[in-house]
């Protein structure tokens, strides 16, 4: 695959430890993992470092729900889930800070931790509007934003979910199926005016009006940005229309994705750092703990195997190819002496596996678990 270089420029809860502590292990960093039994009954956070058999962090079962997903905060002190209950499906959000007793939250799906692990952002959907939610662990206070569906707020005819909050301005990934520039945008929020509430009490507000933060070249935004670990850059991958992938039209609403980009918070500036070849695609990002680059994979679909580093200031360069045989790398992160992909067998089973290689020699393969258990959460330092 040829990558160009552009320079444009978890109710009945056991915790182990509380997660009192940073998980280290000999000093070494450690993958987490949220892990689930086949019945879906339990939830389980569980640390790999060396022993694949992982040591655990956090336990959760509830027999009249399903976790539908899992973070962790990037202290490891705080842990929010989103529950479906079994009766109704409807959907709450649960969420334990440190020591203090467990919080929920109904109507409400959870979406992110800051990268200071000072706040909790959750979302929620209305008839005519929509819902952003603003917990500052710190405190316990929630705030609330309500946002209409109109032109004025930047998400006419859909929805936005947080993405970050810096203490200031809340950023969010807009969904708008009916919008000519792509089904996804990323937006912020200009929360200064909210700063004291933030900090010292709860309630309701109005949502003011969007600013966009992503008109690069009217690509459209594919998948979720992820926002730095420092909190300052946000990554993500677009869509180039003009480099139609072989054997794998788009799909409505999720556009195939092929380009990369970074924008600088503080001026708002996006780089193209990489450009799929022609006929291929670019997937599996994440960004690495420094801050100064990320791991993402290239490649034909059906063989989306090669995995690449790439610098913030655009030096982009192959890790090396996943000897895994056909299939697609839907996942890549590298954490301590590792790089950790989820992998998507290329057999029309559509099994999808968790597997790992030392990052001097990719083609050592070791099986991880299988996502149907397990899915990566992120690295602890």
């Amino acid at each position: 695959m040829r990558i160009s270089r552009v320079v444009v420029t978890l109710l009945s809860v056991l915790l182990i430890g509380a997660i009192a502590a940073p998980i280290h292990a000999q000093g070494d960093p450690s993958m987490l993992f949220w892990v689930a039994d086949a019945s879906g009954a339990q939830t389980r956070i569980v640390a790999i470092v060396d022993d694949l058999a992982g040591q655990e962090l956090f336990n959760y079962a509830q027999a009249d729900v399903d976790v539908t997903s899992v973070i962790i905060s990037r202290d490891t002190q705080s842990v929010a889930m989103t529950l479906s209950s079994k009766a109704d499906a409807t959907t709450s959000v649960w969420y334990r800070h440190a020591g203090a007793a467990p919080v929920t939250i109904p109507n409400a799906q959870v979406t992110a931790f800051t990268p200071d692990s000072a706040y909790l952002l959750y979302q929620w959907a209305l008839f005519q509007s929509f819902g952003i939610g603003v917990v500052n662990l710190n405190t316990g206070k929630q705030l609330e934003f309500i946002g209409a569906r109109t032109e004025a707020q930047g998400v006419k005819g859909g929805a936005a979910a947080p993405l970050h909050f810096d203490g200031s301005t809340l950023y969010a990934v807009g969904y708008l199926p009916f919008s000519d520039a792509g089904p996804f945008g990323l937006y912020s929020f200009d929360l200064a005016a909210n700063v004291q509430d933030i900090a010292n009490k709860s309630g309701r507000f109005d949502l003011p009006p969007a600013a966009s933060v992503t008109q690069v070249d009217n690509y459209g935004l594919g998948g979720h940005p992820l926002i730095s670990p420092d909190g300052t850059q946000i990554a993500f991958l677009a869509n180039d229309p003009g480099n139609v992938p072989t054997n794998l039209p788009d799909m409505p609403f999720q556009p195939n994705t092929n380009v990369l980009y970074v924008v600088n918070l503080a001026t708002r500036a996006a780089t193209r750092l990489a450009q799929a070849g022609p006929g291929q695609l670019l997937m599996g990002l994440s960004w690495m703990s420094d801050s100064r680059g990320l791991v993402f994979a290239g490649g034909s679909y059906g063989s989306i195997n090669t995995v690449y580093t790439a610098s913030v200031d655009g030096n982009v360069q192959p890790l090396g190819v996943l000897n895994a045989g056909a299939g697609n790398i839907m996942q890549a992160a590298i954490c301590g002496r590792y790089v950790y992909v989820t992998w998507s067998v290329g057999d029309g089973s559509g099994a999808l596996m968790v597997k790992r290689a030392s990052l001097t020699d990719l083609t050592a393969l070791q099986d991880v678990g299988s996502t149907d258990t397990m899915r990566m959460l992120g690295c602890s330092a």
